[in-house]
């Protein structure tokens, strides 16, 4: 195969081009781009590892409670700031009216912690939470660019459906503008099962960056999470007003 290969650069490339591929180091460099040229050495695509550690430790398990302890609402969430800021979906918790809300982390074993509502929208769907804890347990999430994101890109679902253990899928977006009745709103249409629980939850690309809230089963074909990009301004007013109270 050698041969075939540098007679190809004999034919192609101009004689003094030729005469610099004498220098050994350059040739075998030349020869394994051509012959692998899919290798690349800059993926930041996260391990299976490394992917199931930072989502253990930043997907939250929301449970919601009346005044007789009785659990009325269940979802996931994901935890974007070490202070204690968690994100989820609003029809997860407006059940209790912002009340009566607990925190759940694997790594943090049986403890829940109990969540204070600090944002809500209910047009788009979207909570803020805040717990008090030592979040150095914790890990949280990074946020992706959802306009960025196409179709057939790999992505992940993590949340707690059913109110079992924590569940990751892997999938594909098969539609990044999918448009529900008449809401202007456009979401992210994955090939990841989404299951009563797993709203709130974060949808997140190979890099391990959050892209987009799972929210909603339309049928039994969409399983559809809103855009990153939506909520991001209510992020960082929230990240504002943290940071000016504590530098007071």
């Amino acid at each position: 195969m050698a041969h075939i290969i540098f007679y190809g650069i004999r034919k192609y490339l101009p004689l003094i081009q030729l005469k610099t591929l004498a220098n050994r180091n350059i040739f075998s460099l030349i020869m394994l781009n051509m012959i692998f040229p899919f290798i690349s050495c800059g993926s930041q695509n996260l391990a299976n590892d490394e992917l199931r550690e930072l989502l253990s430790n930043s997907t939250a398990r929301i449970v919601i409670v009346n005044y007789y302890n009785q659990i009325i609402s269940e979802g996931s969430g994901f935890l974007f700031d070490r202070r204690g800021y968690i994100a989820t979906n609003y029809h997860v918790i407006s059940p209790g009216n912002g009340n009566g809300i607990f925190v759940y982390f694997e790594p943090s074993g049986k403890q829940y912690w109990n969540a204070q509502l600090v944002l809500q929208d209910q047009l788009l769907d979207f909570a803020i939470l805040k717990i008090n804890c030592n979040c150095d347990m914790l890990r949280p999430v990074k946020l992706g660019d959802s306009d960025k994101v196409k179709q057939l890109d790999e992505i992940f679902v993590a949340g707690y459906p059913m109110g079992g253990a924590l569940k990751i899928s892997r999938g594909e977006i098969t539609s990044y503008s999918q448009r529900i009745g008449k809401s202007n709103l456009e979401y992210i249409d994955t090939s990841a099962q989404l299951d009563p629980g797993n709203s709130g939850g974060p949808l997140l690309n190979s890099r391990g960056e959050v892209i987009g809230i799972n929210t909603m089963i339309a049928g039994r074909t969409f399983n559809l999470a809103l855009k990153i990009n939506y909520v991001k301004s209510h992020i960082d007013t929230v990240l504002r007003r943290a940071v000016s109270r504590t530098t007071r």
